[in-house]
């Protein structure tokens, strides 16, 4: 096998975009910068919430499956909407996880929909290309090929929505492992975005729940440092502009982020290093929140099943309060 050891301008022409300049990173060290001080974290261990939902019929509530975003046969994505008269509702778009390779918008949607249904939103689950580790690396769908999909789906959002009931503007992100890093790539890179007409602005909100990485460059385990390998291979260009934490710039306006983390320390202060690199990155836009989960029953795929089960009192009261503040009802 060709081992992967080309330039990123050649890696993005691959998948149809290629940078206008050398990015100019600001964060990207193991602590935010010295010279903007530190904003405290807020409480780093969940208090059990409430939930304030309205449940609806079955008569209300609409699926439409399968609609393409694109002509690749995995930019694919469904939009759980509600039937009721009532136009313009805010839309949260949800990006699954899968190490960048597995995993379906399908899957885990006993609850989600249904949870973001009741809140009052549209909700998108939404498909990308995978980075197939049984295909060779020329074939291989790799970096930025996922994070593309990711802006082409929001794109295809801002402009179908509201024939769904849907709000064009000031969309949520919400995103599970992989999918919370592909979310957060784009909503700290405006490359992608821009790339059909859109500014980070059409964002007001990402949940990144459990990232798999912010910065791809420092993997905290052997496991995580092949799946990064296989869809992203081993540049260190290329891991540097999939990298989150690597994007982010002083002055330039991000969304705000809600944080979401379990595990170990090492994975806990990577995550508090790209909250903190937001809050430095936009002072004008407040709203960044940190939230460390730290109980039992609280591993990395029980952080997934906790959105929207019914009775959840950690992870779901914290989306609910965020979205709430960022994207309205």
């Amino acid at each position: 096998m060709v081992r992967f050891a080309v330039t990123l301008a050649a890696v993005l022409a691959g998948c149809g975009q290629v940078p206008s300049g050398t990015a100019s990173f600001v964060f990207g060290a193991t602590s935010p910068r010295p010279d903007v001080p530190m904003a405290a974290d807020p409480e780093t261990t969940v208090a059990e919430g409430t939930l304030a939902v309205q449940g609806l019929t079955e008569a209300k509530r609409r699926t439409w499956k399968d609609i393409p975003y694109g002509r690749h046969p995995q930019q694919r994505l469904d939009v759980y909407g509600v039937m009721d008269g009532r136009t313009q509702r805010p839309v949260v778009v949800y990006v699954h996880g899968g190490a960048w390779y597995l995993g379906d918008k399908g899957h885990k949607m006993a609850d989600k929909p249904r949870f973001f249904n009741d809140l009052g939103y549209v909700f998108v689950s939404v498909n990308y290309r995978l980075a197939d580790p049984g295909l060779p690396e020329a074939q291989r769908p790799m970096h930025p090929c996922q994070a593309q999909d990711i802006a082409r789906a929001v794109a295809w959002v801002t402009r179908n929505i509201s024939g769904y009931g849907g709000r064009p503007t000031g969309l949520g992100l919400l995103g599970h492992s992989a999918g919370a890093h592909l979310a957060a790539l784009v909503s700290s890179n405006p490359r992608f975005l821009s790339a059909h007409g859109l500014g980070l602005d059409v964002i007001r909100g990402v949940v990144a729940n459990d990232t798999a990485s912010y910065d791809l460059t420092k993997p905290d385990s052997p496991l995580l440092a092949s799946f990064i390998r296989n869809a992203f291979g081993t540049s260190s260009e290329v891991l540097q502009d999939a990298s989150p934490l690597r994007q982010l710039q002083s002055g330039r306006s991000t969304p705000a982020f809600l944080i979401l983390v379990q595990g170990s320390e090492s994975r806990v202060a990577a995550a508090r290093t790209f909250h903190h690199a937001t809050v430095q990155t936009d002072r004008r836009m407040p709203g960044d929140e940190f939230l460390r989960v730290s109980r039992p029953g609280y591993g990395h795929e029980q952080m997934n099943d906790a959105v929207g089960r019914s009775g959840e009192r950690v992870v779901s009261p914290a989306i609910q309060t965020f979205f709430r503040k960022q994207l309205g009802r």
